[in-house]
């Protein structure tokens, strides 16, 4: 499941219709950080500007569910160390966290590029 951090459920709209886009993707290795709150990831590796090579942003767009998609690609061995296991993504603008998906480690090997799919559904959980 993604979570939208706090920033991130108030500038989803701006996302959909790329008005204010995504302009950061950092990659961690913490299991276990999704949070509304969060402000970081739980340990991140890897920060850079969207489509810098390393960690890049390969599409966005809007589902025909009315939720956001995002492509996420990484690419192991210079900025992302090699065998670096890849568990969780996030996105930023202006330097706020707009979201955190926590996924199954995947290891991403010296020169390998793995390609991660986000479907964020605007909605949050009323406790």
């Amino acid at each position: 499941m993604t979570t939208l951090t706090d920033a991130g459920l108030a500038a989803f709209g701006d996302i959909v219709i790329d008005s204010d886009p995504i302009d950061a993707l950092a990659v961690g290795v913490a299991p276990d950080s999704e949070s509304a709150a969060a402000t970081a990831l739980g340990s991140e590796v890897h920060r850079s500007v969207v489509s810098n090579g390393n960690v890049d942003l390969l599409s966005s767009s809007q589902t025909a569910s009315g939720n956001a998609e995002l492509v996420i690609r990484v690419s192991g061995g210079l900025e992302v160390a090699p065998d670096t296991d890849i568990a969780e993504i996030g996105a930023f603008r202006n330097g706020d966290l707009l979201l955190i998906e926590n996924i199954s480690p995947v290891t991403v090997a010296a020169g390998d590029r793995e390609e991660f799919i986000i479907e964020i559904e605007p909605l949050r959980e009323q406790s």
